[in-house]
């Protein structure tokens, strides 16, 4: 227990958890207050999602990434046992949006887009470390959400906007899946960069 402890401490998990659930929240209860359809709309939700994946992005690494490398851990299989975790954690506050009055839906779509945005975070983990892990995603997310964008029936345009896509799009669920994999194969087997001294 104290092990996990120190682990969950040293990766800000208690404050990444709780702006998770804070953008959940926000984002339900400001469609039900401007809203009075129960199903928050896709670009909020998508926005909402992204939110929550920054937040728990922030919990990939650690201050001294040189230091956890001398531990003798088997640290691929705890790195993805973490993102694992991290999209549980994502699951179940999307599915707790339904005690509101405002949820985030269809399922299929939210799915997607956790798995999506989690694996293009996990990626910009490897990449540019934790602290920036977040920049991916929030620029495509942004990118896509803007007024221009939205459902298509062009290939191409799932693919880029796979976020903003209805869930019986297949290109767009590809382009998820495809960051979700590459995403979480270079967080597993190289986590997070060392940091300059």
């Amino acid at each position: 227990m104290r092990w996990t402890t120190l682990y969950a401490r040293s990766r800000q998990v208690p404050r990444s958890l709780f702006v998770a659930i804070a953008a959940a929240a926000v984002a339900c209860l400001l469609w039900a207050v401007f809203s009075d359809d129960p199903t928050v709309g896709d670009r909020l939700m998508t926005t909402g999602v992204m939110l929550g994946t920054a937040a728990l992005g922030l919990t990939l690494g650690t201050f001294d990434e040189e230091l956890n490398r001398t531990a003798a851990h088997h640290w691929p299989l705890r790195r993805a046992l973490h993102l694992l975790l991290a999209l549980g954690v994502l699951v179940a506050l999307a599915l707790a949006t339904r005690l509101g009055p405002a949820h985030f839906a269809p399922f299929p779509t939210v799915l997607r887009n956790v798995v999506g945005l989690l694996g293009l975070t996990a990626l910009g983990a490897a990449v540019l470390g934790a602290d920036l892990s977040w920049l991916g995603s929030a620029v495509w997310t942004l990118v896509c959400v803007l007024p221009f964008g939205g459902p298509s029936p062009d290939v191409l345009t799932q693919m880029a906007t796979w976020p903003v896509q209805t869930s019986d799009a297949t290109a767009a669920t590809v382009s998820a899946v495809v960051l979700a994999l590459a995403g979480a194969t270079a967080y597993t087997f190289y986590g997070c960069p060392e940091r300059a001294a």
